[in-house]
């Protein structure tokens, strides 16, 4: 079982959503429990393309490297203020659940091992340094926090010199995109 917020969810699918609908394509998410079971690193094996990305998790009782597979689909908007459970039975079968309902889905193959590229993935610490100058950053806070003191902002890395992308999780749902200075050694 793993519980996620449903906004996360809708993140983990749009980034390892499938590039084509294509029926030999493969549509299933490898997920790894990371972090002492607050994260888990998710990896869309399209076939076509493999991008790794983390997500924060609220609860699980999975080990850490734990492996599973989910099926990708498209996360209903009655899930994104929801608290989503995921739970995985013994028939292939993946339970997305949350407060009023629930979405089934059939995994078509759970066998993974022909997709090598995956643990190349991981052979990598997901920890990295990040430069920004403060001047850039303090003025992403103030604008952010004009209309609201306590608003509360949300930091989306990709890697060390990719955007960040910074998130007001209020009502006004600002966005504010900050670009990483490069350091020597990311060169």
């Amino acid at each position: 079982m793993i519980k996620i917020e449903g906004n996360e969810l809708k993140t983990l699918m749009e980034f390892c959503n499938p590039p084509m609908k294509d029926e030999n394509c493969r549509r299933d998410i490898y997920l790894r429990v990371c972090n002492a079971g607050t994260c888990i690193i998710a990896v869309g094996l399209s076939g076509y393309r493999l991008h790794k990305i983390l997500i924060p998790i609220t609860e699980t009782d999975f080990e850490d490297s734990k492996e599973l597979l989910i099926p990708y689909f498209k996360v209903p908007k009655e899930y994104l203020n929801e608290e989503i459970t995921i739970e995985f039975n013994e028939n292939n079968y993946v339970i997305f659940s949350y407060e009023n309902g629930s979405t089934k889905l059939e995994l078509k193959n759970t066998d993974i091992r022909d997709f090598n590229r995956v643990d190349d993935l991981f052979k990598h610490d997901s920890t990295f340094e990040i430069a920004i100058k403060a001047k850039y950053l303090m003025q992403m806070a103030k604008a952010i926090q004009d209309k609201d003191k306590d608003a509360i902002v949300k930091l989306e890395f990709t890697d060390a010199v990719s955007p960040i992308f910074c998130k007001d999780t209020g009502e006004d749902n600002r966005e504010v995109l900050l670009l990483p200075v490069r350091l020597n050694h990311n060169l």
